[in-house]
């Protein structure tokens, strides 16, 4: 392998997308080299609490994951953009979500080409896939 070609290979920009932003996600954010930036939906009277977070404000409960995927899919246009998903409820233990992220992490990049994966009720999906399925 030539000096530096290995410095040039695409890896895929990783974003949390979060309705609700819990300490558990805020402190991934802080100790995870995996997930780029963040968004969540903001609640009233509430501060920013880390400076990759970008929170927006949201619809109705019922419509809240909706207006936070369009908010980021305005932001984040790039193709190979991961976009990761928590379940609504989930274990707030750090060492198995560090574990569980870099699981699905790996199982969305080799299932690029499909664009999602899903573990635990967490879910991964591309940019790419999500432009797709919204243009048909």
């Amino acid at each position: 392998e030539e000096h530096g070609q290995s410095l040039w290979r695409p890896l895929p920009r990783i974003v949390l997308c979060s309705v609700n932003m819990t300490r558990t996600l805020v402190q991934l954010l802080d100790d995870s080299r995996l997930v780029h930036i963040a968004y969540s939906c903001k609640r009233r009277a509430a501060r920013r609490r880390h400076a990759r977070l970008i929170q927006i404000q949201c619809s109705g409960p019922d419509m809240a994951e909706h207006a936070l995927l369009k908010r980021v899919l305005l932001s984040e246009r790039e193709a190979s953009t991961l976009l990761m998903m928590p379940p609504v409820s989930f274990a707030s233990d750090q060492r198995p979500l560090m574990v569980m992220v870099e699981s699905l992490m790996a199982c969305a990049t080799e299932k690029m080409a499909q664009g999602f994966c899903e573990r635990k009720g967490w879910r991964a999906v591309s940019v790419a896939a999500l432009a797709c399925f919204n243009s048909e």
